[in-house]
């Protein structure tokens, strides 16, 4: 019965008024579950999220020493040349590294084309 007054109601009204009763709706819907939380006396030192919350400490991902890269570079060259239509995603997880990784090793390739003519001989 109240879906059918709802639905009766909803028909009335124009665009602007529904879109107004839809928002309302939405926010009362959202209000009835959230409760407020007071803090305790002992509790006061949340209120300020840099005492609680701190940046983690490593969030660049491994790090790899100039003779890991370009020793992975030619890895990602020779399977490439093996397989042309090889997908970023699987050489990303025959190197052992993130698919962002592999097309930093190319744009590296692609600034200095010189080092891999030939692997740099």
């Amino acid at each position: 019965m109240l879906l059918k007054n709802l639905k009766k109601t909803f028909c009335v009204l124009n665009y602007k008024e529904k879109m107004k009763f839809i928002l309302l709706s939405f926010l009362t819907l959202i209000v009835t579950f959230f409760e407020l939380i007071s803090l305790g006396e002992d509790e006061m030192s949340y209120k300020n999220e840099s005492t609680h919350l701190k940046a983690r400490e490593n969030n660049l991902g491994k790090r790899y020493t100039q003779d890991e890269r370009l020793d992975n570079i030619k890895r990602m060259l020779d399977l490439e040349k093996a397989n042309p239509d090889i997908t970023k995603k699987q050489i990303a997880d025959y190197l052992g590294v993130e698919r962002r990784t592999v097309y930093n090793y190319k744009d590296f390739i692609a600034e200095n084309p010189q080092l891999f003519d030939n692997y740099g001989k």
